[in-house]
C-alpha cells in the first residue's frame, strides 16, 4: 500500500509541501490498525481518497430515514474544492446507479465556491469538472437565497469557513424539510461549519447531522443524540486492503460505492490478479489481517490441508519419536 501527497491540499491547511508527509503516514497507520494491513505493506510517499465514498454512505444511511432513494434528493455544496467535487461527482455515479441519467443527476447537485453559486454565466471561469454542474440561475453568494430558492433537502459544507451554518440557516433547511440533512465536514473542528449541538438545538433534534470533526454528544430535552462523523477511516482502509489482497490492477470509483464487496467485485469485473480466487473471500481476509498479538513460543501442531485431502493428495506418514523416549 503507498499512499502519495504532492502536499498541495492538506486537509483545511493548504499547501504544506513535504510537511504534508505526516498524511500520508497517519493514512498507512490507519491502513494497520483498522484494517489489520501488514506494517512491512505500506510506503508514505511525499492522495486522499475516500472522504467521498464515507460521506454518500452518510448520505445513502440518511435516505433510510427519509423513506427516498438518493436520487430523489437535492443537496447544495457550501465549498467545491477538490474534497467538495468529489463527494458530487460520487454522488452522481450513486444516482446513476439508481436510474437516472449523469444530466439528470447533476441537476440535483448545487455548488457553491468562495465566488457563490456555480452558474453558466461562469463558464468561461470554471474547471472542467464543475462544468456539469453549472446551474442556469442568477449568481449570488448567499447560501441561505439558494436554500430558499432551491429547496434542498441537504447541505454538505466543505468549505473551511467555520459557522457558515447560521442560525437562519439551520432553522430554513428545518423549515423546509422534516429531517434535514446537514453535513459540517470541515477540518479542524474550529473549522466546521456549525457544531452537533447547535445543528440539534436548532433543529429541536431533527436534523441528521454528520461531522468531519468529532462532537461531542448532545443531550437536550432529556435525549441524547450522538453525532455522526463523516470520516474517511470507515472506507479507505478497508478499500485498501480489499485492493492488496487481491491484487487489484486497478480501482475505479464504483469500488468505492462497493467498499463493502470489494474483493468479489474486483473478481467479477477482471480487476484482481490473484488466483486462484479464494472459495471465501471474508475468511481469506481475516487470515490476512496484521494481529497485534505476539504469536505462540510453543510449536503448533501441524494438521494435513483437508482440501488437499478432498483433492486426492495422500497424508504422508510420519514417524517421529516422543520427548520422552529421547
Amino acid at each position: 500500500a503507498i499512499v502519495v501527497t504532492d502536499g498541495e491540499r492538506i486537509l483545511g491547511l493548504g499547501d504544506l509541501g513535504t510537511y504534508g508527509i505526516g498524511i500520508p503516514v497517519g493514512k498507512l497507520a490507519l491502513y494497520v490498525a483498522l484494517a489489520g494491513v501488514q506494517p512491512e505493506w505500506c510506503l508514505p510517499v511525499i492522495i486522499d481518497v475516500g472522504t467521498a465514498a464515507v460521506v454518500v454512505a452518510g448520505l445513502m444511511a440518511a435516505t433510510r430515514v427519509t423513506n427516498r432513494e438518493l436520487h430523489k434528493h437535492k443537496f447544495v455544496f457550501y465549498g467545491a474544492g477538490a474534497a467538495a467535487t468529489g463527494i458530487a461527482e460520487l454522488c452522481v455515479k450513486q444516482m446513476t446507479e439508481e436510474g437516472l441519467s449523469e444530466e439528470e443527476a447533476c441537476a440535483n447537485i448545487y455548488l457553491m465556491d468562495i465566488d457563490g453559486l456555480i452558474t453558466k454565466k461562469r463558464s468561461n471561469n470554471l474547471q472542467d469538472r464543475h462544468l456539469k454542474f453549472a446551474k442556469d440561475m442568477p449568481d449570488t453568494k448567499s447560501l441561505l437565497e439558494v436554500i430558499k430558492t432551491v429547496k434542498p433537502d441537504g447541505i454538505i459544507g466543505a468549505s473551511t469557513v467555520g459557522g457558515s451554518f447560521s442560525e437562519e440557516i439551520i432553522t430554513e433547511m428545518a423549515r423546509i424539510n422534516q429531517r434535514p440533512i446537514i453535513f459540517a465536514l470541515s477540518n479542524p473542528t474550529s473549522k466546521a461549519e456549525c457544531t452537533a449541538e447547535d445543528a440539534y438545538r436548532i433543529t429541536n433534534g431533527s436534523v441528521l447531522f454528520a461531522s468531519g470533526s468529532p462532537f461531542e454528544n448532545v443531550e437536550m430535552d432529556g435525549r441524547i443524540f450522538k453525532p455522526g462523523q463523516g470520516n474517511n477511516a470507515y472506507i479507505f482502509p478497508g478499500v485498501a486492503l480489499g485492493a492488496i489482497l487481491f491484487k487489484a490492477k486497478h480501482i475505479p470509483d464504483k469500488a468505492f460505492l462497493l467498499a463493502a464487496r470489494v474483493g468479489n467485485y474486483l473478481f467479477k469485473h477482471n480487476l484482481a490478479t490473484l488466483h486462484p480466487e479464494p472459495e471465501d473471500k471474508e475468511m481469506f481476509i481475516r487470515q490476512q489481517i496484521y494481529s497485534v498479538e505476539y504469536d505462540e513460543l510453543i510449536n503448533k501442531t501441524y494438521s494435513w490441508p483437508t482440501k488437499d485431502m478432498k483433492h486426492g493428495f495422500p497424508v504422508p506418514v510420519m514417524e517421529r519419536s516422543s520427548m520422552d523416549e529421547e
